[in-house]
């Protein structure tokens, strides 16, 4: 008990210190007199008070101690909102993230000096700076680098403070970098770096064992990586109430406590394996980035190792309240983490209500199915429901108070998807493990994982498409978060009233459960590959890429064509993990068609796990961004194939890919199949242009996302194509598409990504369906 009430004590010192704005030094020197004072009087336990208020004083002087100065002339805070460009030499302390077409950096600042001037000044502190991310992809932790830009606050919203959100991870300004350079490798700490490689190469394996999401879902669970995570999947995990699944939580630090402890146990025995064991849960809680919810949770896992060793008692409320205490030790500012809070909180509601709510479940079921059966189920209902919704009861307030918004299905989503997740988490993990030491190990393994991560995406999307999943609530202050705690540990015990047994309740047998799950998997993967196998008919995707012009061929022999990339890497991955097979991690030929960068940047990522037996291109050498990236193909050992004016695509008898034409931003195309005709221009087609090109053709794709000057609709309303296809999004390009154009085109079947989504078109070579995606 000591323990906790110190640790309290300095808790609540750390947030008094946010309030009082008493010098640091003079916190201090009043803490440690209190410790002399109750040193001297330790015979005394009436003033046992003294020890805690000194702790508390502590605690403030920490906070306060934490807080930057300004007024420090190196301190690189001091040089924002200049209205001048400056220069910044640094060292990155973390990878980069990429986030669309930017890449985020930490940079520790070393040096800066104002671009219009020649003379650098030391400066120290963070700095989170965005750059380009084609100038930051090769950048890695330790690298020094040099960024131009502007040095600005962090701007401070009214839902949302990111000034506050950067503040408490130590950082006072952010650049926007116009050009990024490297400088040095090395500079960072060699264990880092080498932790960071390995992270790296297992971010990879991922994308490679996987296709998309189900390998940004499992980068995010697995590695703590959720940026490879498409933005309308991770809405949906919020609105459903299940976003704490791609978090690492205090559930992925148990099972590989678990883990470490019974195999180092045997090999290193009790003592050995639980030092091993410690120091696996921190190498794990670097790994994965060390935010303030994972060192909440490693802290938990290590002292209840130490604990069992020791033979101590766990005392869950000392083991949580140290460990904040702890965290709050290294930063002060991670009491006002949004996820440090949901992760004490969803713990502290496990600690408290996990054990009355299934003792009052076992009351109600025990009349119901009797005790024998109860007893048999209980365990397993209460891993799925009952410890969601203790740990539900005490998160509620702190998700209502910080995001004003509540999931209605929350309490049925969970139980129905956590169910997934421990099977999902070994399996993902001996999985990733095997392809890190042999491949085609990992590759076999990943069949074992993949159902388990397509079932959660599926039913998070199922209960994220209902129209009244979640509600938007007022604004409300703390004191009603602290009303609803005060009635939430002075509710009552639940009630325990038992009644009579009720005979000839069936339930069925839990035996063949195991078959059961087992016929459940193995028909889940021969649906898969059922549904992306070859059918004898030639299917054509034109995929919802974000603004780019992306088509997708499968012929009748299962041959695999990708035309473009489109604009978002994640969205293209996520569509051709849609509609390939699960192991395919080729593609037989990629066909470059635009030199438009909205049809180029998703390519990158995307060739790296599915890899080109051939790119063409219609251009020697062609546009420079063009001939960047068939240079990359080219060191990686792809082949590439120029193809000119009426070349023609090799794929199978009776399947006719031609490029009708070729301008220097890029080219029209041509399909053909038995009585089918499609027509794909990726460049301005009419007069001279329209006459050559085939006639009546039964699909056409209207060329630059839908501008006037690129299609001719006269040509359209003679030819009378029966479906027009049109790739655009409002949201990338404005003003598209163009409203004329579609005045002229009033009363045709066009299809467009912004509202249909993927549109799907099947034919025969005869007769033509098309579905599309909403």
């Amino acid at each position: 008990m000591p323990l906790l009430a110190h640790s309290l004590a300095w808790l609540l010192g750390v947030a008094l210190g946010a309030r009082w704005a008493v010098s640091w030094p003079y916190a201090l020197g009043a803490g440690l007199t209190l410790l002399a004072l109750r040193a001297a009087l330790a015979r005394r336990p009436a003033l046992a008070w003294l020890s805690l208020a000194a702790v508390s004083l502590l605690g403030v002087a920490r906070y306060r101690a934490a807080l930057p100065d300004w007024s420090a002339p190196d301190a690189v805070a001091a040089y924002r909102d200049t209205g001048r460009e400056v220069v910044l030499v640094g060292v990155l302390s973390a990878p980069p993230e990429r986030r669309g077409d930017r890449a985020v950096l930490r940079v520790r600042a070393e040096r800066l000096r104002f671009a219009d001037e020649t003379g650098h000044f030391p400066v120290h502190g963070l700095v989170l700076a965005r750059a380009p991310w084609a100038e930051a992809r090769g950048l890695r932790y330790g690298d020094r680098v040099v960024l131009r830009g502007d040095l600005r606050s962090p701007p401070q919203g009214r839902a949302f403070s990111y000034r506050d959100y950067l503040a408490r991870q130590g950082i006072y300004a952010v650049l926007k970098a116009r050009r990024v350079g490297m400088l040095a490798r090395g500079q960072g700490n060699p264990f880092l770096a080498a932790l960071f490689a390995l992270r790296r190469r297992a971010l990879l394996e991922v994308a490679r064992l996987w296709p998309q999401p189900e390998a940004g879902l499992l980068a995010g669970i697995l590695l703590g990586d959720d940026s490879r995570i498409p933005e309308g999947l991770y809405q949906a995990f919020r609105d459903t109430g299940t976003a704490h699944i791609i978090a690492i939580s205090g559930f992925n630090i148990t099972l590989i406590a678990g883990v470490l402890m019974t195999w180092l146990g045997r090999w290193w025995g009790p003592l050995w394996g639980s030092l091993a064991a410690v120091s696996g849960i921190g190498v794990y809680t670097v790994f994965v980035g060390a935010d303030a919810a994972v060192v909440r949770a490693a802290l938990m896992g290590s002292l209840a190792v130490l604990a069992r060793r020791t033979a101590r008692p766990n005392h869950p409320y000392t083991a949580l309240l140290f460990a904040a205490a702890l965290m709050a030790l290294l930063r002060p500012t991670v009491l006002w983490d949004v996820g440090f809070q949901l992760s004490f909180g969803a713990t502290w509601g496990l600690m408290r209500y996990a054990e009355p709510i299934t003792r009052g479940a076992s009351v109600l079921l025990r009349p119901l199915l009797g005790p024998n059966l109860t007893r048999r189920i209980l365990p397993t209902l209460s891993d799925a429901l009952l410890l969601t919704l203790a740990a539900q009861l005490t998160t509620l307030p702190i998700t209502a108070w910080h995001f004003h918004r509540l999931s209605l299905v929350a309490l049925v989503s969970n139980p129905l998807i956590l169910l997934a997740q421990a099977p999902l988490m070994l399996s993902g993990g001996i999985a990733l493990l095997l392809a890190l030491l042999w491949e085609p190990a990992g590759r076999l393994a990943a069949w074992l994982a993949w159902p388990w991560v397509a079932y959660t995406i599926r039913a998070v999307q199922v209960f994220g498409n209902l129209p009244w999943r979640t509600v938007t609530l007022a604004p409300f202050g703390w004191p009603h978060v602290l009303g609803y705690y005060l009635l939430l540990w002075g509710l009552p015990h639940l009630w325990t009233q038992r009644k009579r047994a009720t005979p000839g309740v069936w339930v069925p047998t839990l035996k063949r459960m195991p078959l059961l799950l087992g016929a459940t998997l193995l028909a889940t993967l021969l649906a898969h590959e059922a549904l992306a196998a070859p059918d004898r008919r030639l299917h054509l995707w034109l995929l919802d890429t974000r603004g780019g012009e992306t088509l997708l061929l499968r012929t009748p022999s299962g041959k695999v064509v990708l035309i473009n990339g489109g604009g978002d890497a994640l969205a293209l991955q996520q569509a051709l993990g849609q509609r390939l097979p699960l192991l395919r991690t080729t593609l037989d030929v990629l066909l470059v068609a635009s030199a438009d960068p909205d049809n180029l940047r998703g390519l990158d990522e995307a060739t790296q796990r599915y890899r080109p037996a051939v790119v063409v291109v219609p251009w020697t050498p062609g546009p420079a961004r063009v001939a960047g990236q068939v240079a990359r193909w080219r060191e990686a050992g792809v082949r590439v194939q120029t193809l000119p004016v009426g070349g023609q695509v090799r794929l199978d008898a009776g399947i006719t890919l031609r490029i009708q034409e070729v301008q220097p931003q890029g080219v029209v195309l041509t399909l053909g199949y038995g009585d089918f005709r499609g027509v794909f221009p990726f460049v301005p087609w009419g007069g001279a242009a329209a006459r050559r090109l085939p006639p009546a053709p039964a699909v056409f794709l209207l060329a630059g996302h839908g501008r006037a000057g690129w299609n001719d609709p006269a040509w359209l309303q003679r030819q009378r194509p029966r479906v027009l296809l049109l790739a655009v999004d409002p949201a990338a390009q404005q003003g598209l598409p163009n409203l004329a154009l579609l005045q002229a085109l009033q009363g045709w079947p066009l299809l467009r990504t912004d509202l249909e989504g993927t549109m799907h078109l099947i034919t025969d070579g005869r007769r033509l369906w098309v579905a599309a995606e909403r």
